[in-house]
């Protein structure tokens, strides 16, 4: 049996997609796994020996996105099951183009055209529970546990992570980071970590560090490999972040952590299973707005949190 599986874009919402490819794979053992998607998000795929094949979509730097992926369909060929859980038109339009017999997402975007199953997505629950409502159907076997897999040590190891790829909205003041760090520092080493373009907001945390004296730190902002960044969280004993990917890795891991949230929804992509985990947030009539950036220009429902707040937050997970 071959299943297809178009991954989301987002490397959290991928990890939070891990307990509906476990559920898919506890119910078809013997089934080869095709996997597509950002290249983010098929990077934490890599080493799952299910897995016979992943595949980063380049669509976006294509002359045609549809006949990019027209012709990547066709290269693939046909699989007895293809779920799609991004939510875009042309995922499943690529679904489509597989003539797969069985073709599986969430109606919305006029894709019920090109899909054989496609329920209504209710939206009012965690985004993890959507991935595995979706599933479900054709599963005879669940889970809802987070999975990534590690080797790594224990290590007396707090962790920073200053950025969040979705927009500046989601992003807690990067000094304020840096001084979090600066406390923290006194019982942990300290490591920084980030995408190569957050490059500038991991040196804002390190110049805060180097102002007070700190020397137990080490930036690792843009310089990990997706397996690498896995591997160190997977040690540490404490995470500061805000709502990012990096988060629902250390959430698979039950790493201790407090997460900052300010314009996106808790409700909805709070780390998943994590008994050691405290959100800093601010109530507010405005937020959650979802939105990149600030629609009122202020950003309060991040620049009124402190730093008092997060290391109050801190010793409620410390284990």
């Amino acid at each position: 049996m071959r299943i297809f599986v178009r991954l989301p874009n987002w490397l959290g919402d991928a990890v939070m997609a891990t307990p509906a490819l476990e559920s898919l794979k506890a119910s078809y053992p013997n089934a080869r796994f095709t996997l597509m998607g950002s290249a983010v998000a098929a990077s934490l795929f890599e080493g799952d020996d299910r897995v016979e094949r992943l595949v980063v979509d380049e669509s976006k730097k294509a002359k045609s996105r549809i006949v990019w992926l027209y012709q990547k369909a066709k290269e693939l060929g046909s699989f007895d099951m293809a779920i799609t859980l991004q939510n875009s038109l042309l995922s499943a339009l690529f679904l489509f183009f597989t003539g797969s017999k069985a073709r599986i997402g969430y109606a919305r975007e006029f894709r019920s055209f090109f899909l054989t199953h496609a329920p209504k997505e209710n939206k009012k629950i965690h985004q993890v529970l959507r991935y595995l409502e979706l599933v479900k159907p054709f599963c005879h076997a669940a889970t809802e546990k987070l999975h990534i897999s590690s080797t790594a040590t224990p290590k007396n190891l707090c962790i920073i992570n200053p950025g969040a790829a979705y927009g500046e909205a989601k992003r807690w003041d990067a000094v304020k980071f840096g001084e979090v760090a600066v406390a923290l520092s006194k019982e942990y080493d300290i490591a920084i970590v980030g995408a190569p373009n957050e490059v500038d907001i991991g040196l804002q945390v390190e110049e805060t560090l180097k102002a007070c004296g700190v020397a137990n730190y080490q930036n690792l902002v843009g310089k990990t490999t997706m397996r690498e960044l896995i591997d160190l969280i997977a040690s540490s004993k404490l995470f500061i972040t805000n709502d990012s990917g990096p988060m629902h890795i250390a959430a698979a891991f039950a790493v201790p952590t407090v997460a900052i949230f300010g314009s996106t929804d808790e409700r909805e992509t709070a780390a998943w299973g994590n008994p050691h985990y405290a959100v800093v947030k601010k109530d507010m009539a405005c937020r959650p707005c979802k939105k990149r950036t600030c629609p009122l220009k202020h950003h309060d429902c991040m620049r009124l949190i402190d730093v008092a707040d997060v290391l109050d937050a801190v010793r409620k997970v410390v284990i």
